[in-house]
């Protein structure tokens, strides 16, 4: 994303997601074809970490209201068609997520 000024957030939150699924792919991938004990006890032990990061993430209030920002902002304009993609998807995702839903639902969605 090009420097414009109060979006700088949303490159290291995109780089994070891209790190954690590449080093996670390789894994999910062997877990599937190549099964063993260990790697099944890694695979196991590390999932519920990763469903409760995306959780926490997807459900974040501060995060999907900066998004909304972003998008309903003159910020929005500037940005080329991938950049607007990358954000509509993220909103979508949000919402996707249960970040709509009563507080008492979203735990029970988590």
């Amino acid at each position: 994303m090009p420097r414009i000024p109060g979006i700088i957030w949303v490159q290291p939150l995109a780089e994070t997601d891209d790190r954690l699924s590449r080093i996670f792919s390789p894994v999910s991938h062997l877990n599937a074809v190549k099964n063993s004990p260990e790697l099944r006890e890694a695979y196991e032990q590390t999932l519920p970490l990763l469903s409760e990061y995306s959780t926490w993430v997807g459900q974040h209030e501060g995060l999907y209201q900066a998004y909304r920002n972003l998008k309903e902002g003159e910020q929005y304009a500037a940005l080329d068609l991938a950049q607007k993609k990358a954000v509509d998807n993220a909103l979508r995702d949000f919402e996707l997520s249960g970040i709509g839903l009563p507080k008492d639902k979203q735990q029970r969605y988590g």
